[in-house]
């Protein structure tokens, strides 16, 4: 398999109707992942930033991440 798994994205299997190529399955299921762990990340009602690359991530995990070095 692709390895697309919809129940962590919370996308329904027809989202990925009329595509014919697994590369545009792909991309289409990065999208939808990203704006998934986007949605989740903010559940909680904390404060979005983005870094120099124009990743989006919390202020909590911002900082978690600057303070290991990561970023």
């Amino acid at each position: 398999m692709l390895g697309v798994l919809n129940e962590t994205i919370g996308a329904s299997h027809d989202v990925y109707q009329g595509l014919g190529k697994i590369e545009d399955v792909m991309k289409l299921y990065d999208v939808l992942q990203k704006k998934f762990r986007d949605r989740v990340a903010l559940q909680d009602g904390s404060v979005e930033v983005e870094d120099e690359s124009g990743n989006k991530m919390s202020l909590k995990v911002y900082e978690q991440l600057k303070k290991q070095g990561l970023i």
